[in-house]
């Protein structure tokens, strides 16, 4: 990915674990959504 498309992937990546935070999931989930998110990245 370049720079700016870093940034953007960043700050969304937090704004979605954010979310996931505030809707009271689990932290064990929380933890495997975003680590899905990361590989989809790569």
């Amino acid at each position: 990915m370049t720079t700016s498309n870093d940034v953007l992937f960043n700050r969304n990546f937090l704004k979605h674990q954010q979310h996931l935070q505030l809707r009271g999931l689990q932290p064990k989930t929380i933890e495997a959504y975003l680590k899905n998110l990361e590989d989809l990245a790569c």
